[in-house]
């Protein structure tokens, strides 16, 4: 099963939920300055793309994948000196949206002659690059020694200059706010409770001590488990560059077994700590953080290997799972022994990698047109309406087959496949059960 990959059209994306817009389905030429004072620092990820006027949008078309006609409004669009961008505006059916900063009446005539039965609008970006260009400088200029600033940058197609703080707290805030008041500006950082707060690492937790933790060893994303001698020499000699390092570690089997934690970081970001090992139902995993309190690092991974001794009183019982975290592409081993009794062991087919199986793709994900794919359908609604899929939600009025509803009479959700078909009226299948069901999208959001 191939996963959800769709490589969007090479322009600015509105990735937003989508429903059907009202709309005439004669547009006037004339859009509306849709600029709106910004009273204060907005988050730069809450500011919105703008829109035309929304009586030049229509029902239809509908686009959702790729269909809609970028190249050819760009190219349209580029002979035009005060032409910004184009984007698609996936909050109104997945329509194309042409910047400019004047003679948008005109422009939006040109495309009722040219597009007639497309889905396309000229919108006005009652601003310049200049001008934002100028305000990042008064930004830096100004601010500069006030606070500390991590970068910043332009955007012309949402009108506001981003400044990146490492922290969005009040002093920030409030500085940008009474600097600029009302200035178009966005911020980005970490929030406060996000941030991790300095300090060594610990040597000892909750029901584990720290053995061994050794930069550039061992291999990423990877664990291990010994529970005696020999198993621990094997640990050694599994994990990279351990074995040379000879290391002496002091263990009581009796009452502890071994767990190794592959960790990753990127070269910018170094400073990670083990902070504990959590115990959570079936799972063991280690809870690292970077104290650095980086917002980016660099994609490069480089091994960090932790060792650790636990108590095998917090173990869970077998079956359970050791990771290195909570994200998918971790491996994690399942132990089928009970390793709670004193000097218990297991053999090597009692401790072995788990599957890693992607979880399906559920509401709100971005799929491929034309391809089949595995979706999680959650049947709080159902199966009349099964969630969003490319920024649409889908619903049938079929009738739902029996299979289906006798499968799942015992379930919150099911695994389906699922095909997505562009065009005029593009549509859904939903295979379940060896039978298939359209659905369409829509504009209702509920069940």
């Amino acid at each position: 099963m191939r996963r959800a990959s769709l490589t969007w059209v090479a322009v600015a994306i509105l990735a937003a939920a989508c429903g059907t817009p009202p709309g005439a389905q004669t547009p006037p030429t004339t859009a509306p300055d849709t600029e709106q004072p910004a009273p204060g620092p907005a988050r730069c990820q809450e500011v919105e793309l703008p829109a035309a006027d929304p009586t030049l949008y229509r029902d239809t078309p509908t686009y959702v994948g790729n269909e809609m006609p970028v190249d050819a409004v760009r190219e349209w669009a580029e002979q035009y000196p005060d032409f910004v961008e184009v984007w698609i505006d996936r909050e109104h059916n997945g329509w194309v949206s042409a910047g400019f900063t004047d003679d948008v009446a005109d422009r939006q005539a040109e495309i009722a002659e040219l597009f007639p039965s497309d889905g396309v609008v000229a919108v006005h970006l009652p601003w310049t690059t200049e001008s934002l260009g100028e305000l990042e400088g008064r930004v830096i200029s100004e601010l500069g020694n006030e606070i500390e600033i991590l970068g910043t940058s332009v955007d012309p197609l949402r009108g506001y200059v981003n400044v990146v703080v490492p922290v969005l707290d009040e002093a920030s805030l409030t500085a940008i706010a009474d600097r600029f008041p009302g200035e178009r500006i966005c911020v980005d950082g970490l929030e406060p409770e996000d941030v991790v707060a300095p300090g060594p690492q610990l040597e000892a937790g909750d029901g584990w001590r720290l053995l061994l933790n050794e930069d550039l060893v061992g291999e990423v994303y990877r664990v291990g488990l010994a529970w005696d001698e020999a198993s621990l020499d094997a640990l050694i000699e599994q994990i990279p560059g351990l074995s040379d390092l000879d290391p002496e570690l002091d263990v009581d089997f009796q009452d502890e077994v071994v767990a190794w934690f592959g960790a990753v970081h990127g070269s910018s970001c170094p400073n990670i700590r083990l902070d504990d090992v959590v115990v959570d139902g079936d799972s063991v995993y280690a809870l690292i953080v970077d104290i650095d309190n980086e917002m980016a690092c660099t994609a490069d991974a480089i091994p960090q290997t932790y060792l650790v001794a636990l108590e095998r009183s917090r173990l869970p019982e077998a079956p359970f799972y050791l990771s290195l975290d909570q994200e998918p592409w971790s491996e994690r081993l399942v132990v089928e022994a009970d390793l709670r009794q004193p000097g218990s062991t297991a053999t090597s087919d009692q401790v072995t990698p788990a599957p890693v199986e992607p979880e399906p793709e559920g509401s709100g994900v971005i799929l491929e047109t034309g391809y089949p794919w595995e979706y999680t359908v959650d049947l709080s609604c159902g199966f009349q309406a099964i969630g969003e899929i490319n920024s649409f939600h889908w619903a049938t009025d079929e009738q739902i087959p029996d299979s289906w509803l006798t499968a799942s009479a015992d379930l919150d959700t099911v695994a389906v496949e699922v095909l997505l078909h562009e065009g005029p009226e593009p549509y859904l299948e939903v295979a379940y059960q060896g039978e298939t069901v359209v659905y369409q999208p829509t504009s209702e959001t509920g069940c």
